[in-house]
């Protein structure tokens, strides 16, 4: 992979000069004239072709293999504990069906579906799931045989050295999108093991021996578990090699047999890059000020909502049924991009997974590391007098191919659409419904609290955390766009937006100067304008007050508080434990519901509102002052004022 450093070499011991760069990232001659050259010796391309055409054959033949064989085992575990009945008393003489003998008895019961990624296409399929089994078929089966074969069809068909700028711009923007929907199969694994991984507690046997006057006599016999989980078998591991060598090698032929990272120009890169319009070539300056203006807020409003949407709910988990009602307070969860990580690392039947680890792994890098970084790079090409813009540029570029935020949100929209459906059809073909859904027969040994017409219900919803990494995506294609010198339409409402408000705030606090002139002294009438141009007050005060303004909404939102609450009652039907969160939205609304009037208003207008109104209210005195519609110490006074309310 050494070849371009290997071709440089050679050319200078040759005595050839070596192309040199400008901050354009055109390279130039030896007369100053730019010109697009590649950085692959033709003498030896043959040898380069080869190598990638038998990298890709490799990884078509353990790509091949892994798709063929098992790579997943749905694990099901049922475990009966139980001392049986007494010596003297029969089953049938407490009227309890001889189908339940197995709970007079120890046993445990296993299970295992293996599945390929074509048996799962065709479960989905039988389920009636089509968005599940289509989007498997496409992204699991098929997207990665199609990235190895565009890398075959330019090791073999490309001639190198003489592919015009076209022809890169059209394969750099198939080439990288490709390798990231790739990984498709390894997120959504990643997130069906979490979601799919169940273990119910101890659901007690308690026999009815004797009933009279309103009061069972019952004994307790033992105790019943059931767990379900996901098993990593090696063709897995096989296919997650396979499919990231594949990645790899993508990447590296995009920055050897295309073009050198350095020689692109934004528009050769990707399709999001367009070439800067006239007016931004003619005017740098204004370029300048235009891309980081922009980008740096886009940025830092993309990584906020990154970050917000990684720990927030990401799917919202509802069971019912027989089986959901036997995991009692378990049923229903949450899961977030933060707690699949957790519980991959944590969980007993996968933590003890190499396979799961290493997923874990990638998940954290792919959805979060990778964005984060991709954001930092954007921030500095915004710079267009930076050094070493062209190649901070491909940088952010080749992360963004790694960048697979997009990704994660379809396999886990696919998920959501159609996971509880397939569940929901493979547990109640292995039920007896005709036994389990009697009540009188259930209550006998205990268990009437989980009779139900079905074995399985479970639904699965999207939660808040999905929706922000969905406006954190559309944030960052923002961001590119601002890094380029060019307006967005989500940068033109956010102005058009912020525009209104600002004359609108504006508007109210001027009226309420001139309402209460008592409060200002005589003389703060005869102070001049003042200039407030610097970048200060022009950019950062703005950036502070936004910032400011998202950790409030982030604070107020944020469960501050969980009200725990342990519940020691011998009955089965009352869960052992309440848990309630708090934000402080929450605590407004239960407070008002409750009756606590002043508690709801004190929270509500102090710890709300107060925080929002002094920030605002700090900008627009700014903002008044840079439109010559107030004196100096006119806000001063209004400031000082401010601030001695502040606490």
């Amino acid at each position: 992979f050494g070849f371009v450093s290997e071709y440089r070499n050679s050319m200078s011991l040759q005595g050839v000069p070596i192309p040199q760069s400008n901050a354009a990232g055109t390279l130039l001659t030896e007369t100053g004239q730019s010109e697009h050259a590649t950085a692959v010796n033709l003498k030896t391309a043959p040898n380069l072709q080869l190598c990638l055409a038998a990298g890709v054959c490799v990884n078509f033949i353990a790509l091949l293999i892994a798709q063929c064989s098992e790579m997943v085992a749905v694990h099901g575990h049922l475990q009966l504990k139980s001392q049986g009945l007494p010596e003297h008393i029969d089953a049938s003489t407490l009227g309890v069906d001889p189908k339940f003998g197995i709970l007079f008895q120890n046993a445990s019961y296993t299970n295992d579906v293996k599945l390929t990624m074509v048996d799962a296409v065709q479960r989905a399929s039988r389920s009636a799931a089509l968005p599940l089994g289509g989007g498997l078929l496409l992204f699991g089966v098929l997207w990665p045989f199609l990235q190895l074969i565009a890398l075959l069809v330019v090791a073999l068909s490309v001639q190198v050295g003489q592919v015009d700028s076209n022809t890169r711009r059209n394969l750099v923007s198939f080439l990288l999108p490709l390798s990231k929907w790739s990984l498709f199969g390894i997120l959504f694994v990643s997130s069906a093991a979490v979601i799919v991984d169940v273990t119910s507690p101890q659901n007690h046997i308690n026999v009815k021996m004797a009933s009279g006057d309103g009061e069972d006599i019952r004994t307790d016999i033992g105790h019943v578990i059931y767990e379900i989980h996901l098993k990593c078998l090696p063709s897995l591991a096989l296919f997650c090699i396979a499919i990231l060598s594949a990645t790899a090698m993508a990447h590296w032929a995009e920055q050897q047999l295309i073009a050198p990272a350095s020689s692109r120009t934004p528009s050769e890169s990707t399709g999001l890059l367009q070439e800067p319009s006239s007016n931004v070539r003619e005017h740098p300056r204004e370029s300048h000020d235009q891309s980081s203006g922009n980008t740096l807020p886009m940025a830092l409003a993309t990584a906020v909502l990154l970050v917000m949407g990684v720990s927030r709910t990401l799917v919202s988990i509802e069971r019912s049924g027989i089986s959901g009602k036997a995991l009692l307070t378990s049923a229903d969860r949450e899961v977030s991009v933060l707690g699949m990580m957790k519980d991959m690392f944590s969980a007993p039947h996968l933590r003890v997974q190499p396979t799961v680890i290493v997923m874990a792994v990638l998940l954290l890098i792919l959805v979060l590391v990778v964005p984060l970084v991709e954001l930092i790079l954007l921030v500095q090409v915004a710079d267009r007098h930076a050094q070493g813009r062209s190649q901070k540029r491909a940088s952010a570029l080749r992360f963004y191919g790694l960048d697979c935020l997009e990704v994660f949100l379809v396999s886990t929209v696919l998920l959501v659409a159609n996971l509880d459906q397939v569940m929901t059809n493979e547990v109640n073909q292995r039920c007896d419904h005709p036994l389990l859904n009697n009540e009188e027969q259930m209550d006998r040994v205990g268990f009437g609290h989980m009779t139900d017409d079905e074995c399985l219900k479970e639904s699965l919803r999207l939660g808040t955390g999905w929706w922000l990494l969905l406006a954190a995506v559309l944030f960052r294609n923002a961001s590119w766009r601002a890094s380029n010198g060019e307006h967005s339409l989500i940068i033109s409402a956010l102005s058009r937006l912020g525009g209104a408000i600002q004359a609108c705030w504006c508007s109210v606090v001027s009226r309420l100067v001139s309402i209460l002139p008592a409060l200002l002294p005589e003389d703060l009438s005869l102070a001049l304008p003042v200039e407030m141009n610097s970048w200060r007050i022009k950019w950062l005060l703005p950036t502070a007050v936004a910032a400011n303004m998202v950790a409030l909404v982030v604070g107020h939102l944020w469960i501050y508080m969980h009200v725990y609450v342990i519940v020691d009652v011998p009955v089965m039907h009352v869960p052992d434990a309440v848990l309630s969160p708090l934000n402080f939205i929450q605590t407004v609304a239960r407070s008002f519901h409750a009756g606590a009037y002043l508690i709801a208003l004190a929270v509500g207008l102090f710890v709300v509102v107060w925080p929002y109104a002094k920030l605002l209210s700090t900008f627009a005195v700014v903002l008044l002052m840079r439109q010559r519609r107030m004196t100096k110490d006119t806000a001063l006074h209004l400031l000082e004022r401010m601030n001695a309310v502040a606490k």
